[in-house]
């Protein structure tokens, strides 16, 4: 839809399309005024704040910085931009998007610090600020830049493998919430008081407690101890090498861990990866976690899941392998939005409604996720589908998303509600696999109109059940 303002009076405006054909009516509206600004009849934007902290040209600054800019009359909220390049960074009042910027977020006060996102080490940013409000956009400041401290390597040079010893640093200090550490090789032993702004580790073994609060990037090495990612925390697991996690370990995900590249992880027996409650693990490669080997009389390695589980990239299988258990509890969810996940070893699931499958395409273009359970499947009560990259469904479609060897239980909730398009997903089971089947919805019914503040409301009523 293309709106010629040329003739518009400057104001504020709703707007709203009305879509129809023979059979069908729809209206879609957007819940954001638009305001017009007209530059030549002396509408004033709301002024530029005035950059505080990090103060323009500074050095040495954490790579979690804190920003801080001056309030603004009229101002109900604030808009702040980062890039390491300025050039990406707009100038037009009305525009709020930046393709070339590594942050940008809004805020009601004025001051923001960086937590889940941290900066590169020893890097140039710049950064800018304007002031936001229902009515008036804001102009932009102008950008200052400061430059990121550099990051403290481990050595292990002292042989003692000791958090708090300044001679297994380079250089020789020990690391504050403001430094990105680089663990490459050798043993290190943090406790629950060691402080970073982010750590790396490429290699080596990691004894002792590990928190993360910030982030965590691991690309190689042994996991030989505790390991807590905490809430609005990020764990990125990545690259070609092998991933290690010795035995009887311990990780509890209360945060966000992505997985990619193409590097498996090794799991001893004994260890537990629990994924608790609004966690997120998000896989996006088609590598395997196996078991390394028997060890010292623990039980076979595990996955705990009560966060939810999501497979969004590789085209193939990722695999869980034959010794490698899977536990879902509530309120976990296991969703498989691409490709496969093959879980080889034992499978047991308590959570309601507890499978979503993604749906991006035709049968036979194989978008769509799909679950092998080597084992008896516990299926759970419910099941729901979300449509991927713009795709619509048509009748009569079907998609294998599951195949098992005997089942546990059945889906109670057989028919998946409809999605707007007029159809829906009806799940048929038989003693092997599970396949969606397109199906057509109940038209809408016209129920009633009411008029609220000169605006027309309508409502529908679709199946029984579905809202």
């Amino acid at each position: 839809m293309v709106w010629n303002t040329t003739d518009a009076p400057v104001g504020r405006y709703y707007v709203f399309t009305k879509i129809a054909d023979a059979a069908h009516t729809r209206y879609l509206y957007a819940p954001q005024p638009i305001t017009l600004l007209d530059p030549g009849s002396g509408l004033a934007l709301l002024p530029a704040p005035t950059l505080l902290s990090p103060t323009n040209g500074a050095n040495g600054q954490s790579t979690t910085p804190s920003f801080s800019w001056s309030h603004i009359d009229g101002a109900t909220s604030y808009r702040i931009l980062v890039a390491t390049n300025p050039a990406a960074l707009p100038t037009d009042p009305t525009v709020g998007i930046c393709a070339g910027c590594i942050l940008n977020a809004t805020t009601p006060s004025t001051n923001y610090t960086l937590s889940a996102l941290v900066l590169k080490p020893a890097t140039t940013y710049y950064w800018q600020v304007h002031a936001r409000s229902p009515d008036f956009f804001g102009t932009w400041s102008g950008w200052n830049s400061f430059t990121t401290a550099g990051a403290i390597y481990w050595t292990g040079n002292a042989g003692d493998a000791l958090w708090f010893n300044t001679n297994n640093w380079n250089p020789k200090r020990v690391p504050t919430v403001s430094d990105a550490v680089v663990i490459n090789s050798n043993a290190v032993a943090p406790t629950a008081a060691s402080s970073f702004a982010s750590i790396t580790f490429n290699g080596g073994t990691m004894s002792g407690t590990l928190n993360v609060d910030t982030v965590m990037n691991w690309t190689g090495g042994m996991l030989s101890g505790p390991l807590r990612i905490g809430a609005g925390a990020s764990l990125s697991i990545s690259g070609p090498g092998e991933k290690d996690i010795a035995a009887g370990v311990q990780v509890a995900n209360a945060g966000s861990v992505v997985w990619s590249g193409t590097g498996n992880m090794g799991w001893q027996d004994g260890v537990r990866w629990w994924d608790l409650p609004d966690s997120h693990f998000e896989v996006e490669n088609d590598a395997t976690i196996f078991r390394v080997s028997a060890c010292c009389g623990w039980s076979y390695p595990a996955l705990v899941n009560a966060g939810t589980f999501r497979k969004v990239g590789g085209n193939n299988t990722t695999t869980r392998g034959a010794n490698v258990a899977f536990y879902n509890f509530p309120p976990g969810l296991l969703e498989v939005d691409s490709g496969t996940i093959n879980l080889q070893g034992f499978f047991t699931n308590s959570s309601p409604e507890a499978l979503v499958f993604g749906i991006g395409g035709p049968p036979t273009s194989g978008k769509f996720g799909k679950l092998n359970i080597a084992v008896c499947a516990e299926l759970p009560r419910g099941l729901r589908t979300v449509l991927l990259n713009g795709f619509l469904p048509t009748f009569g479609q079907t998609f294998q998303v599951m195949s098992f060897p005997c089942t546990n239980g059945i889906f109670s909730n057989i028919s998946v509600p409809c999605d707007g398009t007029g159809h829906r997903f009806q799940v048929r089971v038989t003693s092997r696999s599970a396949t969606l089947v397109v199906t057509n919805c109940s038209p809408p019914k016209f129920t009633a109109v009411d008029t609220v503040d000169g605006l027309l409301h309508f409502r529908f009523q679709g199946e029984s059940g579905v809202s």
